[in-house]
């Protein structure tokens, strides 16, 4: 989209250009992009347009750009639009929910971003979902596959290890992770042996 207020100052361009692009998703009705350890949102509606609509207010459907806190730099490598919450899967063992501190819409006044769960990711195999829950798998061996849901009685998000009871079952090198809804299973797929389809039934 064109700049149609202010200038390069007033209204510059998204700062996600020239950088590399790790992930990309909708989520209420915004084309997020993710880069370093940052996410951003387009306009409300207008998938291609992260320009302010007048550069001298700042509406709810303008573009929302946030980046992760914490104590160590984190690099997003997955999205993933669940629930209500926009899931940011990062480097260093760390995931965050972008949401709306009013629990409503994303707008650039709303918009918070809070660390969940502390898990290793690889960048490999994106997360997936299945119902409420999204499944991940982890890089560092012995490979294990974790299922993130909202726990009512801790009151937040939680991850656990679906495959605790037989760790070290899991090849190296994982590749893929896929859900069907139909049939209520989780798929993994590792590089070492791609003969092979890893099933877990919800």
């Amino acid at each position: 989209a064109e700049r149609l207020s202010g200038d390069t100052v007033t209204n510059p361009a998204p700062r996600f250009v020239g950088e590399t692009i790790r992930a990309m998703t909708f989520h209420q009705d915004r084309l997020w992009f993710a880069y370093n350890d940052r996410v951003m949102g387009s306009v409300s509606g207008d998938y291609y347009n992260f320009f302010l609509d007048n550069w001298q207010s700042v509406g709810d459907s303008d573009y929302i750009e946030i980046g992760t806190s914490g104590n160590q730099v984190t690099h997003v490598r997955h999205l993933v639009s669940f629930n209500s919450a926009l899931v940011l899967f990062c480097t260093g063992k760390t995931q965050y929910e972008v949401r709306a501190s009013n629990d409503g819409q994303l707008t650039p006044s709303s918009v918070s971003i809070i660390p969940t769960t502390q898990y290793s990711v690889t960048p490999d195999a994106e997360p997936t979902g299945l119902g409420d829950r999204l499944y991940f798998m982890s890089q560092e061996a012995p490979i294990k596959v974790y299922e993130y849901y909202y726990s009512f009685d801790a009151y937040s998000n939680m991850a656990v290890d679906i495959g605790l009871h037989c760790q070290g079952y899991f090849p190296s090198g994982p590749v893929e992770i896929r859900t069907s809804d139909s049939h209520n299973v989780v798929l993994s797929l590792f590089d070492s042996d791609r003969t092979k389809l890893y099933a877990y039934y919800v």
